[in-house]
């Protein structure tokens, strides 16, 4: 039989998705979760803005399809639940927007089989959506540190961020000789639009830009017309010309 802590972690991690949260964008802010400020109230100042983790509970027939990695929370009791600095985090807010999986699963779950069968809890464990292990963390003195936690999500998402230049910068390279081989680079990084919006933007458009994208072709039809109508056999233009 389940400790009664457990058979209550989902209607408290219930309880975290009901508390009112922070828009986390990108750009700025610390670690801990105090990356801004918001109006205060009549007194007209300004108050520490907080960023809710969006934590959800980790379910067996998740396949995290639509994600890349996946952050599990081992906690180790309902008092550390609560009171854990993982609960806020401005980084780990911009990261769960950005496509990575936050989830919490209790101890007896096939994920702590999986990840964590033989470590003391809490513990913390980065994995790839096809369950591969990215990073672990475990606990000192019985507690997760938030710090940790960013800087070990944060050294991934720089290391796929690092990759994704270097094939945005491989496709220009291979545009110049051979258009058609760099699309699939291209779109390599355009695939990459939840955890990298940017830059799949970027390759989406300069892919569209290689291939005579972006050109309206009545622009180019009205420009061949008058090229074929006013230019001179060697080459410059006439000095008259119709609309």
């Amino acid at each position: 039989m389940k400790p009664l802590w457990l058979r209550s972690l989902s209607l408290v991690v219930m309880a975290f998705l009901l508390l009112p949260t922070a828009s986390a964008t990108c750009g700025g802010g610390g670690g801990g979760g105090m990356g801004g400020m918001a109006p205060g109230g009549s007194g007209g100042g300004m108050q520490q803005q907080v960023y809710y983790v969006p934590w959800k509970m980790a379910e067996p027939t998740d396949t995290s399809a639509a994600t890349a990695l996946v952050l599990y929370w081992f906690p180790s009791s309902q008092n550390e639940l609560q009171n854990s600095s993982l609960r806020v985090s401005r980084p780990l807010s911009v990261y769960a927007a950005q496509c990575v999986a936050m989830e919490v699963a209790d101890p007896s779950s096939p994920s702590r089989a999986k990840f964590a069968a033989e470590d003391t809890l809490p513990v913390a464990v980065l994995a790839t959506s096809d369950g591969g292990i990215v990073g672990k963390l475990e606990n000192k003195k019985g507690r997760l540190n938030v710090e940790d936690v960013e800087k070990l999500l944060g050294a991934e998402m720089k290391k796929r961020e690092d990759a994704l230049d270097n094939q945005l910068r491989a496709a220009k390279e291979t545009a110049k000789s051979d258009k058609d081989k760099a699309i699939p680079l291209y779109r390599g990084v355009a695939e990459q639009k939840c955890m990298f919006p940017k830059k799949a933007k970027e390759a989406a458009g300069t892919e569209e830009a290689g291939r005579g994208g972006g050109r309206d072709p009545r622009c180019a039809r009205f420009r061949s017309k008058e090229e074929r109508a006013h230019r001179t056999h060697d080459g410059s233009w006439s000095q008259g010309r119709t609309e």
